[in-house]
C-alpha cells in the first residue's frame, strides 16, 4: 500500500495544480472578454458617429445638387428672356431704322 498512497497523494496535488490553473484561465478570460467589450463599446460609438457625420453629408449633397438645379433653371429662364428680349429689340431696332431710311430718302427727293 505505500506505492499506492504516494501515487494517490500525487493524484491530489495534480488536481489541486489544475483546479487553481482552470482559475487562473479563467480569470484571464473574464479580463480578456472585459477589454474586448469595453472595446466593442468603443467601437459602436465610433461607427454611430460615422453614420451620422455619413447622414449630414448626404443631406449636404442633396441640398447642395437641389440648389444646383434650381440655379441651373433660373439660368435657362434668364438665357430665354434674354433670346426673347434681344429678338424684341432686333425687331424693334429693325422698325425704327426702317422709318429713319424712309425719311431720308423722303427728303432726298
Amino acid at each position: 500500500m505505500s506505492k499506492e498512497e504516494p501515487n494517490l497523494y500525487d493524484h491530489e496535488e495534480r488536481i489541486v495544480n489544475l483546479e487553481g490553473n482552470v482559475r487562473e484561465i479563467q480569470e484571464d478570460l473574464r479580463e480578456r472578454y472585459a477589454r474586448i467589450d469595453e472595446s466593442n463599446k468603443y467601437l459602436r460609438e465610433l461607427s454611430q458617429e460615422q453614420i451620422k457625420q455619413n447622414g449630414h453629408i448626404l443631406n449636404s449633397v442633396l441640398t447642395g445638387n437641389q440648389e444646383a438645379a434650381k440655379r441651373q433653371d433660373e439660368m435657362k429662364k434668364a438665357a430665354a428672356k434674354t433670346r426673347a428680349d434681344l429678338w424684341l429689340k432686333a425687331i424693334g431696332s429693325g422698325g425704327v431704322f426702317y422709318l429713319i431710311v424712309d425719311m431720308i430718302m423722303k427728303l432726298l427727293k
